[in-house]
């Protein structure tokens, strides 16, 4: 699991006492934080999986909603896009780049 229990908000900000979760990953020891789903006091994002092939860096996991409903989503070169579809509760587990 990539994500991580800490104090943080929307786009990786800190939140104070939030306790909330936010997805990210680290590149030769920097943390890289992932943009996140609406706060919810809950957590904001979650990642699951990684792939990374030359240049590009592919996250997969899930956002939160202002309904508190999970969203799947991707990052790639940490742009969020959420698969949504009809699909209101879901998650990304996992990415593959062939």
């Amino acid at each position: 699991m990539i994500d991580h229990i800490a104090d943080g908000g929307d786009n990786g900000e800190i939140v104070e006492g939030s306790g909330g979760t936010y997805a990210h990953y680290w590149v030769n020891g920097d943390k890289v934080d992932l943009e996140g789903g609406q706060w919810n006091n809950m957590w904001v994002s979650n990642a699951y999986d990684i792939a990374v092939s030359d240049d590009i860096v592919i996250v997969s996991g899930d956002v939160a909603t202002n309904m508190q409903t999970q969203v799947p989503a991707v990052w790639v070169n940490n742009d969020l896009t959420l698969l949504e579809g009809n699909n209101r509760h879901g998650i990304a587990n996992a990415v593959f780049i062939d």
